[in-house]
Order: structure tokens, then sequence, then C-alpha cells
């Protein structure tokens, strides 16, 4: 009657990711989203300043609690950020 995966959960439901969505990893290995731990990886910076960045307009992702950056998208900001450019 219930799932092994969530107990909590009747098997009979239909689960909320398809197969396809469930393949779909957003690490960062892969080209998707990065973590808060992940943009500090590439972006030297610590969280208080990338709380600072996301007041500013940093494009963010916000999922719950949690925050993701796509990269294309921060590079697209940061270039524009970029003195002279404005």
């Amino acid at each position: 009657m219930y799932d092994d995966v969530n107990p909590k959960a009747p098997a009979s439901e239909e689960p909320l990711l398809d197969e396809k969505q469930q393949k779909t990893n957003f690490c960062p290995k892969d080209g998707g989203l990065w973590d808060i731990p992940e943009f500090m990886r590439h972006v030297p910076l610590c969280r208080r300043s990338i709380s600072n960045l996301r007041k500013r307009g940093l494009p963010t992702i916000v999922l719950g609690r949690r925050v993701f950056f796509h990269p294309a998208s921060i590079e697209a900001w940061l270039m524009r950020k970029q003195r002279g450019s404005e």
C-alpha cells in the first residue's frame, strides 16, 4: 500500500516527477544550477557579500529556503556590472 521510498505516501499516487525529470540533475558539473557553496567556489565572495549582491539584483532562483544561481545568468549580470560597460 505504501511506497518504499516514502512510507507515508500511498504507492498508488502518481509520482511528482516523471522519469525524465527524475534523471535531470541540477548539479553544477552537468551545467545546472549552483547552490551558495558552489557559487562561493566559483566567485570568491563570503555569504554576506552574496546576500548583499542579491539585494542589489543578483539573479537567483529560490525554492523554499534554498537559493540557487544559474551560472549563465550570473555571468551576464556580472558583465553588465563591469566598470565602463554602463
